[in-house]
């Protein structure tokens, strides 16, 4: 949602595509757009965000080779800052402290290995082994969810402001001339509202061509 005040403008597709879930683009080369896929946990809904972040502030024009390795490294240090993360971890590093620690820091268990593995508190060995006992835990990317995935809200405000609060559904949908059923499957992503920017939070400007 900060991101969002701070002038991102959040796409929330009502879609599935494994094992994608989010991308992002400048349109016209002057607005910064994120879109999320449906049903992504909130864990892993926060890397994605970050992930993407990274792309629109690193990668407007593609050269590098590893814009995706850049980009999670960028992910990583923006939700978990290795500066704080040195002292969060005591050894030896174990799944009951990796979940303590996701609820902490709002992020998925893996994420958390490597940022161990990063700050030098989890070994290259140790850190295959945390993996290997994730994986025989909860299977594939699963984790346990402790946290809802945050629903963008700009859409949903432009309605409300067209159409009225609380929205009318079968109004917009009829002036948009789309079934209500698709209306409501299409604003469900979307949070009603939306709330002015913390303060020190720096906006996106457009860019001036």
């Amino acid at each position: 949602r900060t991101l969002e005040r701070a002038g991102i403008v959040f796409l929330a597709l009502p879609a599935q595509r494994d094992p994608i879930e989010a991308f992002s683009a400048w349109v016209d080369g002057r607005m910064p757009c994120i879109a999320l896929l449906a049903n992504t946990p909130g864990d892993r809904q926060r890397f994605s965000v970050a992930h993407e972040l990274g792309h629109l502030v690193m990668h407007r024009v593609i050269r590098a080779a590893h814009v995706e390795e850049e980009a999670n490294a960028f992910a990583a240090e923006f939700l978990t800052p290795s500066a704080a993360m040195a002292s969060e971890f005591d050894s030896p590093v174990t799944l009951p402290q990796l979940l303590a620690l996701k609820q902490r820091w709002r992020v998925a268990m893996r994420s958390l290995v490597n940022t161990g593995a990063l700050v030098g508190a989890i070994s290259p060995r140790h850190r295959v082994s945390l993996f290997q006992r994730l994986n025989k835990e909860y299977g594939g990317k699963a984790e346990p969810v402790l946290f809802p995935a945050e629903r963008p809200r700009g859409l949903m405000q432009l309605a409300e402001m067209r159409f009225g609060k609380p929205l009318p559904v079968d109004k917009a949908a009829t002036e948009l001339g789309l079934p209500a059923e698709r209306l409501t499957g299409i604003l469900d992503g979307y949070q009603p509202g939306m709330t002015a920017l913390p303060e020190g939070v720096v906006p996106f400007r457009p860019r001036r061509r």
